[in-house]
């Protein structure tokens, strides 16, 4: 018997249910069969983690994601962990993170936790924004994107610290990333609003809305795009991801993803971030009036 329980969810398909607990130093996760309650997974001893808390899933559902706060008083290492369960295979990753017992998912696909993270500013309690390594890899490690601290104020790995403030976040809400004037809003609509569309540097190539190394688009962003590359639309609408390699946000011979795409990839692929413009009309990441974007996802 456990002593203290974390969550119980039911996985999309509805075949699985999925529960995490914990005893001292003792993180649990369990994968159940939904129809019977037979145990198929069980992972134990998640080095040391205390606190069971959130368990959410990514919008395809294809991975399962629980957080597990830390026990520094049992091991100084032990902060805390995400673990990543390919519900295909039931493998799983574990990710180093202090305290993230509340995850959740956004319509944009983003995992945010609640969490600590230390910089050359200090130690800040907040929000972490968290994105694959590489999107193609079930297992893949995460990394973090944004911090959102206490403050109203946000630290961007891609950028530079404490951008401000709490607009960053909330001024979202309620409203479209593409205005309803833009040539591709009613084809963006079509594909579900697809967030990657309104990233500052999509239309280039990057695919993925993350630098890796300082540069936009690269082997990552090369997964997706051949995965896309001249497919039907019915094979695109399979994995929410694959519209991302649209970067005109044109059609050639009922197909999204072409040669025309291929040319814009080539042309700024692996170069550095000053190389590779934004998508606004100036280029220059700042939206105005004149902008077909309402703001940037990433």
């Amino acid at each position: 018997m456990r002593s203290y329980w974390g969550d119980l969810v039911i996985d999309p398909t509805g075949k699985y249910v999925l529960t995490s607990s914990y005893d001292y130093a003792n993180g649990r996760l369990i994968i159940l069969r939904a129809e019977d309650a037979n145990k198929l997974e069980q992972y134990d001893w998640i080095d040391e983690c205390d606190y069971a808390g959130d368990i959410v899933f990514s919008p395809d559902g294809a991975q399962a994601y629980a957080g597990f706060g830390g026990n520094p008083g049992y091991k100084p290492y032990s902060k805390g962990r995400i673990i990543i369960v390919d519900m295909n295979t039931f493998d799983y990753y574990k990710y180093g993170l202090d305290g993230p017992r509340s995850l959740a998912f956004s319509n944009c696909q983003k995992l945010y936790a609640y969490a600590k993270i230390n910089h050359n500013w200090g130690t800040r309690i907040g929000i972490v924004e968290l994105i694959p390594n590489c999107p193609t890899d079930p297992l893949g490690s995460l990394m973090i994107k944004k911090f959102y601290c206490a403050t109203n104020q946000y630290y961007d790995v891609n950028v530079h610290p404490l951008v401000s403030s709490r607009e960053s976040i909330f001024f979202k809400q309620g409203s479209d990333c593409m205005k309803e004037t833009a040539p591709e809003y009613a084809t963006w609509v079509d594909w579900n609003k697809p967030c990657c569309w309104c990233c500052r540097k999509q239309c280039r190539g990057d695919i993925n809305c993350a630098s890796f190394f300082g540069k936009p688009v690269t082997l990552c962003d090369l997964d997706i795009f051949r995965d896309a590359f001249n497919k039907p639309d019915e094979s695109l609408r399979q994995h929410p991801l694959l519209i991302c390699a649209d970067l005109n946000h044109e059609p050639f011979f009922g197909k999204r993803v072409t040669l025309s795409d291929l040319e814009i990839f080539k042309q700024y692929f692996n170069k550095p971030v000053e190389l590779v413009p934004c998508c606004d009309l100036d280029e220059d990441c700042i939206l105005t009036p004149e902008d077909k974007y309402n703001y940037w996802t990433d």
